[in-house]
């Protein structure tokens, strides 16, 4: 229960983030974090992990275009888009995420 409290607690942190800057909610908001060239690896990599915990499928295709399947099995370099969080999103926006449901909520 810890652990699902802290993740929604990111979420939620993240979500008002980018809510503030685009104006959108918090999906919309997120994909468009994206493709903004201010936003730094580390703010897009949060992202794409915000956007994995939602499992909506508008950001399905945003996340498959930065997606190239070259998943390093070292530590991934901090200077680029984690593909390693990239595959678990896009799993997720296809599959579902069992916590999707909490952070739904905070979309609205």
């Amino acid at each position: 229960m810890g652990t699902m409290i802290s993740i929604y607690g990111v979420v939620y942190t993240t979500c008002h983030e980018v809510r503030k800057i685009y104006g959108k909610d918090c999906v919309d908001s997120l994909i468009l974090r994206l493709s903004d060239e201010n936003s730094s690896i580390r703010e897009k990599n949060r992202a794409i992990w915000a956007l994995g915990q939602f499992a909506d499928k508008r950001a399905l295709s945003k996340l498959q275009a930065l997606y190239t399947g070259h998943i390093l099995q070292e530590k991934e370099p901090i200077d680029q888009v984690s593909q390693y969080e990239l595959s678990k999103a896009i799993k997720w926006c296809q599959e579902g995420n069992i916590t999707s449901w909490l952070h739904r909520i905070i979309n609205n």
